[in-house]
This record gives C-alpha cells, structure tokens and sequence, in this order.
C-alpha cells in the first residue's frame, strides 16, 4: 500500500519527468523496430513507418501507458474536470440555462426535504424519544376524534405502573393574565407536574425546574420562563432569575429558563408554573373530567403493545374498584390509548409534506428530463468533435467519460446554487400556517439534506449525462 501511494505521489506530482522517461522509452522502441525492419532490407523511411503503425500511434500509447500508472485516476479526472469547465465558459448561455433550471429544481427539492427531516425523520428534540409516548382517554360512541385528554385521577393510577412507565406526567395547557412591567398580557401558560422535565428529559437553558416540593399547596408560586417570554421580557439576561412575574395577580418568582424551541404536541408554552393537584381533583368523581394531556417515557424494552395491555388491565381494574362507572363507560366505548409522541406531533401535517415532497421530486425529473434533451441536442452538435476525438485514438468508454464529467460539473453547479435557492425557501417556512412546521420543523441543513443533495447531484449527471452519451 506504501508503495502504491509513493508511485501515485511521483506520477503526480513528478509529471515531467515520468513523461520524459517515456518518451525515452517509445523512442528507444521504436528505433529497435526500425532496425529490425532494415535489417530485412527495408529502406529506412519505410521502416519507421512500418515500426509506427506496429506501435499503434505514440499518442495513443501513451495514453495506455498513463492509464496504467498509480493516480492515474485522480490526474485523468483533474483533466477531464478542466475540460468539462473549458467547455461550459465556451458556451455560457447553454450552461446558464442548465445551471438555472436546476437550482430551482434541486433548491425547491432540498427545502421540502429539511422540512420533511426535521418535521417527521427528527420530529421531537428530545432524548431517547422513540421511548416517549402520550396517553389518549377516547370515547368513540360518543365522538368520532381517537385523541382526548386525561382526568387528574388517571394520572395517580398509571403513575403506578412503574413496571411500565418509567416516569409519567401531566401537562395543563391553557392562558393566564400576566404582568411584567408592562400592563398584563394574556399568556400560555402550561400547569405542569415536576415529572414532566424527566419525562421529556428537558433541562433548562439557566435556572432550574420544579421539584416535587414545590407542587404543594402554599410552594408553588414559582415559574419557569418560555425561551421566547424571556428573550422579549427580560433581553436574555441572567438577572430574570429571582425576579417577580404575577400571574393572575399571583407573584411568582422565577426559578429557570426552557431551552429554545421547546415545544410539546406543537405548541409553544411561554410560562410553566407547578400543577398542584386539589382534593376533589384527585376523587374518583372526577374520574372522566378530562383536562390535561399526559406524557409518558416507557422504560427500556417496554413495546407500545405491553403499555397498551398493562393500561386496559389497569383501567378493567378501576372500573372493578368504582362499579358506577360502568353504565357510562359501556355507553361511551371508553379506552385509553397509548400512541408514538414522535408520530402524534406530525400526525396532522405528515400527510401534506409528503405530497409536497412528491410534487417537488415531479418537478426534479422534469427538469432533469429537460437538461438531458438540452444535452442531447447539444451533443448531436458535436458530432464532428467527437468524431475527431475517436478518429485520434479515444475509445467509447473515454467519451462517456468525458460527456458525464461535463454533466457532473453541471450538476455540482446547479447544487450549488439550489442551496441557495433552498435557503431563501427556508426562510419562507416561518410564515407557513401550520403550528407542526413552524414549532417542529425548524429547519436546518444538516448532514441528512446534504447527503439528499449530494444523491440527486450524482444521480442527475448519471441521468442527463450519460444517456445523452450512450446515443
């Protein structure tokens, strides 16, 4: 392996001389062929003429010679690269033409991709979140929808099943007058359990979270600050800590910052305060007085297929210990189901990027379709050229590979500017109507779009190069 990488560095970048040293050598051949040819009695004009058409063309030795050196690819393909940009200045509007029509082909393709991977392949920023789950009490004889919310109840019975879940939690959502400085604003403010932090594995920006302390009766006016609150509130300064919001006309103290972009089932709270639980709350007659979302981490190796069994053995249970329930839960069709977090998050919007996504990959082959009869036309126009370039010794499969390479440069082009075109139609997305893309799917070109773009590159100069270059 040393040895093959020290020759390649030698044919590299010791050009000159290994050209000469072979000059040396066809020379010597071809003069040994001379004198085996007047030695037959051949005059010496015909004898190297004789020794010439024996070698089959110095030029084309030679460039049999060159493929077998060590780097011969890397400098074959540098050669062909300077060729194939040669070419495209000579022709600027035809590669105008191309590079346009792909970049908004591929940029138009690369935006709809972020916002696929981010809104669905990475839906939730949370840790281990092919474990979170949220739990839905549902009731189809009474309405069509398979999501509800959870009675407070529901919450200290599953909270039991440790065998299932490893940490469970509540999550009021709803709105509070608040005060700052300024008059009170109506504001999201989310009633949480201090389980809710582990549940997702969320930790704050600065600060600190609730404790279970703190959801106590006469604890709890604390809160926890929205990144956007105290960005607008406070301009992101650490002095936010320790400082006094009222809620309600309530002061609470503030005691941590969210990290940005937190959100949950797409919505954005703007403050978290603890939920503290009231007497009647928790009896069983509050038992279907739905009002809070419930989240969930199973534990390691739990499938949602045991979460929803150990769930209907523990709701059966319930209905066991409180009989008067029954008449109700037979009329309703009660059942609590157990459902992906991930899956429930894009669930709505799912459906409509995927056809986008479609519509803008129908845009892709069109457009490839169309640089490929572009490429087409323009290769019947260098039927001389070619013909030339054949006549001088260059075989089919080196055509091809010049004609792709020319079509690959074309496309990296073309990329190129599509990451821009697909930047500008980021920046768009934030106006888009749809809470899904604009809380989960905050965009951004990581590894997985580049590897997108970098595919539909290669396979776009393999498409609308090489067909062109097999005609």
């Amino acid at each position: 392996m040393l040895r093959h990488l020290l020759s390649a560095g030698r044919n590299l970048f010791a050009r000159g001389r290994a050209e000469r040293a072979l000059d040396d050598e066809l020379r010597a051949a071809v003069e040994l062929l001379v004198e085996k040819h007047m030695e037959a009695g051949l005059p010496q004009v015909e004898a190297r003429r004789r020794a010439q058409l024996e070698l089959g063309g110095i030029e084309q030795v030679k460039d049999r010679v060159r493929e077998t050196w060590s780097g011969a690819v890397v400098e074959t393909s540098f050669r062909d690269v300077q060729l194939a940009l040669r070419l495209i200045r000579r022709a600027p509007g035809f590669a105008a033409t191309v590079v346009l029509t792909l970049a908004l082909a591929i940029g138009l393709n690369a935006a709809v991709f972020t916002v696929l991977s981010a809104a669905v392949l990475r839906s939730l920023p949370f840790p281990a979140r092919d474990r979170l789950v949220v739990l839905y009490n549902v009731y189809p004889k009474l309405a069509a929808s398979d999501r509800g919310q959870n009675s407070i109840p529901d919450y200290f019975d599953r909270r039991a099943l440790s065998d299932v879940f490893e940490s469970l939690a509540l999550i009021i959502p709803g709105t509070r007058n608040v005060g700052l400085e300024m008059a009170p604003v109506s504001v999201a403010v989310w009633q949480v359990t201090p389980t809710a932090f582990d549940v997702l594995g969320v930790r704050p920006a600065i600060g600190r979270v609730f404790t279970d302390a703190e959801s106590q009766p006469g604890r709890d006016r604390v809160t926890v600050l929205g990144h956007g609150l105290w960005t607008k509130a406070f301009g992101r300064s650490t002095s936010a800590l320790g400082s006094s919001i009222r809620i309600d006309g309530v002061a609470h103290e503030v005691i941590g910052v969210l990290p940005p972009a937190f959100s949950l089932l797409s919505r954005e709270p703007e403050l978290l305060v603890p939920f503290v639980p009231t007497d009647a709350q928790r009896s069983d007659a509050a038992r279907h007085g739905n009002l809070a979302d419930m989240v969930a981490r199973l534990r390691p190796g739990m499938s949602l297929e045991k979460a929803q069994a150990q769930i209907d053995v523990l709701n059966a249970a319930v209905l066991e210990r409180v009989p008067g329930l029954r008449g109700f839960v037979q009329r309703s069709g009660f059942r609590t189901l157990v459902r992906d977090l991930g899956d429930e998050t894009v669930r709505d919007v799912r459906p409509l990027l995927l056809m986008i996504q479609a519509g803008a990959l129908l845009v892709l082959v069109i457009a490839g379709a169309n640089v490929a009869n572009l490429l087409l036309i323009r290769s019947h126009g260098r039927q001389q050229e070619l013909a030339l370039r054949s006549a001088l010794g260059a075989g089919r499969l080196r055509i091809v590979r010049q004609l792709t390479t020319e079509g690959l440069c074309l496309a990296v082009l073309g990329a190129l500017l599509g990451l821009v075109v697909a930047l500008a139609v980021l920046a768009q997305f934030g106006d888009v109507p749809l809470e899904q893309i604009r809380t989960v799917g905050r965009a951004a070109v990581d590894g997985r779009v580049r590897a997108f773009i970098a595919g539909v590159t290669v396979l776009l100069a393999l498409g609308f190069a090489v067909l062109p270059a097999l005609q």
